[in-house]
């Protein structure tokens, strides 16, 4: 039996590994597109306290729809296209076309940070579209993101609450919320302890075969509401 020295097992690896380490490198292939002339742009801040969100990665969609019988799409992701500096403002070039197709559609899709959730955006480019946009005339398109707080809701133990949808968008992407836990404050009554967005939300008790929509803001980021649902 024979076997490879050590000098060649290292070449071998060596020959492996670089393509695959080149290959993954997506930021070439979008360095080598053309481009419109004006960008996406904007200022990332903290909704609250307007302070900027600093290293905010941004990923970017780019496709070309077909509409027929239904709607189709065809195009590419490039990742790590634009980042927010220490103001919180990134800059975005929108490529016109690949090899393939030219894009009439992108999504802009903003990286989550620790505290801040966020929402991709859409824009239409090209001259095919009122104002042509990017190719006569820049996008802004700040983004002000809502951080979250916590609600209590205590409730009789056969009660059955639920959190109402509010939509994140781009502008204002919202923290999603979650239920974290539930425990018992005594034989008759319960809580539960949601992380919300720090902002306006709603939801919906089910008790005694009747259904009521409550109301709740948080004020600030890490607040906490309690909410009281009588027995």
């Amino acid at each position: 039996m024979k076997f490879l020295s050590l000098n060649k097992i290292v070449v071998l690896l060596t020959l492996l590994v670089i393509p695959l380490f080149f290959s993954c490198e997506q930021n070439e292939e979008y360095e080598d597109l053309e481009f419109y002339p004006y960008t996406l742009y904007g200022y990332v801040t903290d909704y609250h306290t307007g302070k900027p969100l600093a290293n905010v990665t941004f990923d970017l969609a780019c496709i070309k729809r077909a509409y027929g019988m239904g709607i189709s799409s065809d195009g590419e992701t490039y990742y790590g296209v634009a980042k927010t500096d220490s103001r919180g403002y990134y800059k975005i070039r929108i490529p016109i076309r690949n090899k393939d197709v030219k894009f009439d559609h992108v999504y802009s899709i903003p990286n989550n940070i620790a505290g801040y959730q966020f929402a991709k955006g859409e824009f239409c480019v090209g001259d095919k579209w009122v104002g042509k946009p990017f190719d006569s005339v820049g996008v802004r398109a700040d983004i002000r993101a809502i951080s979250y707080g916590y609600l209590k809701v205590i409730m009789p133990k056969d009660a059955i609450w639920g959190l109402g949808g509010i939509t994140s968008t781009y502008e204002f992407p919202r923290y999603e919320d979650k239920f974290l836990y539930s425990k018992d404050i005594n034989d008759s009554m319960r809580y539960e302890l949601f992380r919300v967005a720090a902002n306006d939300g709603w939801g919906q008790c089910y008790y005694n075969n009747n259904h009521e929509n409550y109301n709740f803001k948080v004020e600030n980021p890490r607040d906490t509401v309690i909410l009281y649902i009588e027995q």
